[in-house]
């Protein structure tokens, strides 16, 4: 079932786009193969230590990121490639679907991340247009939890850090937790509850700001992929695909 959202503008929610027995077997595979990752960003991207050593808390020892596992070879994580390539194809598919770029988009990043308590996100945009001019905002019209964004002196980090997820897509593997909804705060703090097997397809920019509520019991697991249209920002899978290097068959019996 498809549904194009309108209460939460550039926004598509797609329900059962994989089968429960998908969704558990990506939850097994992260719990038992030991995958979960120590927070590798690099220290250059943050303008503080303190900053580098808050988001490395945040993100320590729950995400596994399955574009970087690809430079080590799909040939040593084959049943993983095998489900998440075709998943990650159909993603890109409802994409480029829902949003007609006039242009080609390449996948990111490919995570599978696991959220519990007391885990959550502030209101934040995945992108920010080069171009945008801040002073155009009447920041009254905009939502108080979103107004430290436009500030000029955050606005212009954003615009040093957000430039290439374009879009996002986020598919969600379990609801069997109590809260951490996406909500848009924006759009009258419209919220939307998670269903294991839901993919939802939406613009992260400014006139999107959205946040995850604190999770309250259970883990949230998600598999999420940013879509960039630089090709050189863009994860070794999409630029080998784009230069013919990229086989799935060669890992299939």
């Amino acid at each position: 079932m498809i549904i194009n959202d309108l209460q939460a503008p550039k926004c598509r929610v797609i329900k059962n786009f994989i089968s429960k027995e998908e969704c558990d077997w990506l939850i097994n595979y992260s719990e038992e193969s030991g995958l979960w990752s120590k927070h590798n960003r690099q220290r250059h991207t943050f303008k503080t230590e303190e900053d580098y050593k808050s988001a490395a808390e945040h993100w320590d020892n729950r995400r596994i990121e399955i574009n970087e596992l690809y430079r080590e070879g799909m040939g040593k994580y084959k049943d993983l490639f095998k489900l998440v390539v075709p998943i990650q194809e159909r993603m890109e598919e409802q994409v480029k679907d829902f949003f007609s770029p006039d242009f080609e988009i390449y996948s990111e990043l490919w995570e599978i991340v696991k959220w519990y308590y007391p885990h959550l996100q502030e209101p934040h945009v995945d992108f920010i247009d080069p171009d945008f001019d801040v002073s155009s905002v009447d920041i009254n019209s905009v939502p108080e939890q979103c107004r430290y964004f436009f500030d000029e002196k955050n606005i212009s980090e954003y615009k040093r850090l957000f430039t290439n997820k374009i879009y996002t897509s986020m598919l969600y593997l379990n609801d069997n937790f109590e809260g951490g909804e996406l909500f848009f705060p924006q759009h009258n703090e419209y919220s939307i509850k998670p269903e294991a097997g839901m993919l939802l397809v939406f613009s992260g920019d400014i006139n999107t700001m959205h946040g995850i509520r604190q999770i309250e019991s259970g883990n949230r697991y998600t598999h999420t992929t940013f879509w960039t249209k630089d090709l050189y920002k863009s994860s070794l899978v999409a630029i080998d695909k784009k230069r013919n290097k990229f086989d799935i068959n060669t890992i299939i019996d």
